[in-house]
């Protein structure tokens, strides 16, 4: 019994040695997407910084609730919530998000008025707590896959919204 009790203080001591160390190894990881969009900056703006509706348009939220003006939360489809504050805020040009959950960073969407369109600069910057358990962590691909589908999200809805438009006015 006594060797049993042994070896399971060595496997938690083992667990925690490896548990302080992702700890304090955690480094920022980050991931951008660049892309044009045939839609002002206004249009564009108006739609990334109408917070209640991000669900509508982003097919990775569930739902978004209010926290007050500047905070909400995101409910993503998968995975745990988040909180998410404008730190940001320079109209029609850039938004900064801070982001606090599973992971600590920023998202920055950067809006640029070209002739034909809006050229987007999306930028997600996050250092993940380490998980409980080795390996159930999100890779830097994940997090690549979330600011293109981020860009994705939003061709699509611009590519919609002239025919919803349509739609109303018959």
């Amino acid at each position: 019994m006594k060797y049993f009790i042994l070896i399971i203080c060595i496997l938690l001591v083992i667990w925690l040695a490896n548990y302080l160390y992702r700890l304090l190894n955690t480094r920022p990881v980050a991931a951008t997407v660049e892309g044009d969009l045939d839609a002002s900056v206004d249009a564009i703006w108006k739609l990334i910084t109408d917070y209640s509706q991000q669900a509508k348009w982003r097919s990775d939220l569930s739902s978004v609730e209010s926290l007050g003006k500047q905070q909400f939360v995101e409910i993503p489809k998968q995975g745990k919530a988040y909180k998410v504050k404008v730190l940001q805020a320079k109209t029609d040009e850039l938004l900064e998000l801070g982001i606090s959950g599973e992971a600590i960073g920023v998202l920055m969407v950067e809006l640029t008025q070209r002739p034909d369109g809006t050229r987007l600069n999306i930028t997600k910057r996050l250092a993940y707590k380490p998980a409980l358990l080795p390996g159930s962590q999100r890779t830097p691909d994940d997090l690549q896959q979330d600011v293109n589908n981020y860009l994705e999200d939003l061709k699509a809805h611009f590519s919609q919204a002239p025919k919803e438009l349509e739609k109303v006015e018959q």
